[in-house]
């Protein structure tokens, strides 16, 4: 059973629509001949955006080796320590090359007081006397005021956490006080400074004679023991707070553990003391140098491959690439080689010139590979300022392929200028289509009509002979 659409003019069987459709579909392949042009632009544009993202991630790291001074990657410094449980070190690119020894005699401390142990639920403190009792903590030369009111039957538990209390809010972030538990059922009071060294020291002024009760001053600094009070890290005057380090037979203190200051450009962080010395190179950083360079080739080889995937020219295989038809991409691959294999004719006498001559070949297909790694880490550690100039030289490898790559990956480069060409031609074929699709609609419209016309007349042609049938038959 045919379905009928109602047009202007009446109503028209799908049938006599699908008629009028297969009557026009001659009028209909400009159309599709259209379609096809826009859509196959429409891969040519996105093959074009992969090819300018690949283009531009080259770009970026072939502008990044061209940096020069300490900025370039190639100008990097590593540390290596020959006893890494003792000290830790880096190096930044203002770092001399050198190699040195150094003995970590004593680390840096934080200043530290204790009290006397004391029984978690004795009352030695409070029988000692009650009220409110005030001192002073002085931390790297401040002074921080406390004061702690002591009642009559108070624990020695509870009094040493109200002390603590009283310090730390006093201190705050200088420093610290808690309550420590040597065993079961005993406590004694603790107190540190946050920062190592003499220079942040801790002293008491004991006010009201609570400190002493508690065992944490005496009248001459006193050691503390496992059961009385006093100092177990302070400043006595021989740098007993600081970091005592030995380098190359020179005894240097620093209040820290991290030492910035001693090497120019050298951190380094001590973490145990050493009995021998510990042996500290400083030298070019080949693992970043060629890791750098690997990361080059790699950004190279993925434009290069993609480009002669998409500028691809193979007629006895019917292979074509989507840019296979544009000079512009189909002469680039042979244009990058060259700006790769050029030579560097800034490059001194005796030190390499040319990637290939630094151990980076192109093979058959035009990707790039290090043939000899441990040559390049050699030729790197041996001069890694001509390595530096071979790439970020005004003439440098790095320099020139800047400079050539951007005039494709800018963003008015001839990757996005080939974009704005191809937007314009999609959007004059779909005007066009869409012309054409609006005047083919009014043909079929106008077509249908006509077909129906003839249905409803050869309809009414049928009826009458049935009709003069009928007579007949009636009257014979």
């Amino acid at each position: 059973m045919s379905v009928n659409t109602t047009t202007r003019t009446g109503t028209v069987s799908s049938a006599i629509s699908q008629l009028a459709a297969a009557l026009l579909s001659n009028q209909r392949q400009p159309i599709t001949t259209l379609q096809s042009r826009v859509t196959s632009l429409n891969n040519r544009s996105a093959v074009l955006s992969t090819l300018k993202t690949r283009m531009l991630a080259l770009h970026d790291e072939a502008q990044t080796l061209a940096r020069v001074g300490t900025l370039s990657p190639l100008s990097a410094k590593a540390a290596s320590v020959s006893d890494p449980s003792v000290l830790t070190a880096s190096a930044t690119t203002g770092a001399a090359s050198s190699t040195t020894s150094i003995t970590a005699s004593q680390l840096a401390r934080r200043a530290t007081h204790v009290s006397d142990v004391l029984g978690d639920a004795g009352t030695t403190i409070s029988s000692g006397g009650t009220g409110t009792f005030n001192f002073t903590v002085t931390i790297a030369g401040t002074n921080y005021n406390a004061s702690v009111t002591i009642n009559g039957g108070d624990t020695d538990k509870a009094v040493l956490d109200n002390v603590a209390a009283a310090i730390t809010t006093a201190v705050g972030s200088a420093g610290s006080a808690v309550r420590v538990q040597p065993s079961s059922g005993q406590s004694r009071l603790s107190i540190s400074s946050a920062n190592t060294g003499t220079a942040n020291k801790v002293t008491f002024t004991d006010t009201d004679g609570l400190l002493a009760r508690l065992g944490v001053v005496h009248g001459a600094p006193t050691a503390a023991t496992d059961t009385t009070g006093g100092y177990v890290y302070d400043d006595l005057g021989g740098h007993e707070l600081d970091a005592k380090l030995v380098v190359d037979g020179l005894t240097y203190y620093r209040d820290s553990n991290t030492v910035t200051d001693l090497l120019n450009g050298v951190t380094l962080t001590f973490k145990a003391t050493s009995a021998s010395p510990v042996t500290l190179k400083i030298q070019p950083d080949a693992d970043g140098a060629v890791n750098e360079l690997k990361t080059f080739i790699s950004k190279y080889n993925d434009a290069i491959t993609y480009l002669k995937q998409a500028t691809v020219i193979d007629a006895k295989n019917n292979n074509f690439g989507p840019l296979s038809g544009d000079s512009l991409y189909v002469l680039l691959p042979a244009q990058l080689r060259a700006a790769e294999a050029a030579i560097v004719g800034s490059q001194a006498a005796g030190t390499p010139n040319s990637l290939a001559a630094l151990g980076i070949q192109a093979g058959a297909d035009g990707t790039l590979s290090i043939t000899d790694e441990s040559k390049l880490r050699d030729t790197f550690t041996t001069n890694p300022t001509a390595v530096q100039n071979l790439f970020n030289a005004s003439d440098g490898v790095a320099t020139q392929l800047t400079a050539f790559v951007d005039r494709y990956s800018s963003f008015s480069g001839i990757i996005v200028g080939s974009q704005s060409a191809i937007t314009s031609q999609i959007g004059f074929f779909n005007d066009r289509i869409g012309r054409m699709q609006t005047n083919l609609a009014k043909r079929q419209t106008a077509l249908e009509q006509q077909l129906a016309t003839q249905q409803a007349m050869l309809n009414a042609l049928s009826q009458q002979a049935a009709q003069m049938q009928n007579f007949l038959a009636r009257t014979s």
